[in-house]
Order: C-alpha cells, then structure tokens, then sequence
C-alpha cells in the first residue's frame, strides 16, 4: 500500500478498496435475498396456519 501512495496516490488506494469491496457487495446482496425468501416462506406458513417453531410442531403432533 506503501508504494502505490508513493507512484499513484490516494486515488490508486481508492480504486483498489473499490474492487475489493465488490465481492463484499454480492455477499450482501445474496444476504438480502435470502431474507426475503424467509419472509415470504413465513408469510405463506401463516397464511396454510402451519407452526414454525419446534414447540409449535410438536404440540401440532400431539393435539392429533
């Protein structure tokens, strides 16, 4: 990092904080989706009235 502030300067960091950050940007991204997906699995489970927790589960079992 040293020798790219010397030749290049601060925009030389710059760049490379940018192209290092874009992997971290995708993970995120995937984060999100994944997130949405649950909210919409949960939100069908409520609508068909099926439990989402362990406990629920089982006292579904045991009321039948």
């Amino acid at each position: 990092m040293g020798s790219m502030l010397i030749l290049r300067g601060i925009d030389a960091i710059r760049i490379t904080m940018i192209i290092g950050a874009l992997p971290f940007s995708f993970v995120v991204a995937m984060m999100a989706v994944g997130i949405l997906k649950a909210i919409a699995f949960d939100l069908v489970r409520k609508r068909h009235r099926v439990p989402a927790t362990a406990e629920g589960c089982a006292a579904m079992a045991n009321a039948k």
